[in-house]
């Protein structure tokens, strides 16, 4: 783009673009962690009720399944210039002010000393509101809380199954001691 406006619509654009893409990809991370906890819980659950013994050691590879994954979905889902304003128009209700600003973006802006035309006019509003959603707190980084506090319960949850089924082992048989037996100094 060539016009200071629509470079400035471009900036703030692809800014939320990104913060909402890494916002989704610590997400996709997170709901990968939890799915294998929800996965080991259930096949516990089920190992339990069957009265059989397996070891929960083999089902660590699901990891290595789910978190890749989640990341090349979170990396297909990149959110483009078009669907980041047609968020910001329908989430703040701008009546479609970013959507048109994409649509002028390749238009000259006016030559110097030349009163600006309807659409550069038009693409330096965006451009202003582009700015300060730029800055709204709901497009920061965060830690995606719902998801993490699913991945503490679900993993609380396999580790309480996990107690619940035991060791395995058996407490060992009485047996002669070394220890004298209790004799009451009244006797």
């Amino acid at each position: 783009p060539d016009a200071p406006a629509a470079r400035e619509v471009t900036r703030a654009l692809d800014a939320i673009s990104r913060r909402i893409w890494w916002n989704n990809l610590l997400a996709a991370i997170a709901r990968g962690l939890w799915l294998p906890f929800a996965l080991g819980s259930i096949v516990t659950i089920v190992q339990i009720m069957r009265g059989k013994d397996w070891n929960p050691e083999r089902f660590i590879w699901i990891w290595a399944i789910t978190v890749p994954l989640a990341m090349l979905l979170a990396w297909l889902m990149k959110p483009d210039r078009t669907r980041v304003a047609t968020m910001l128009d329908q989430t703040f209700r701008l009546h479609d002010r970013m959507t048109t600003a994409l649509e002028l973006l390749h238009r000259p802006g006016p030559a110097s000393g030349e009163r600006a035309p309807l659409p550069y006019l038009q693409l330096a509003d965006a451009a202003n509101v582009a700015i300060g959603l730029k800055a709204d707190p709901r497009f920061r980084l965060h830690l995606p809380s719902r998801e993490i506090s699913l991945a503490i319960m679900t993993g609380l949850f396999l580790m309480a199954l996990l107690f619940l089924r035991g060791v395995g082992g058996s407490l060992p048989a009485l047996g002669e001691s070394q220890v004298p037996p209790f004799v009451p100094a009244a006797e």
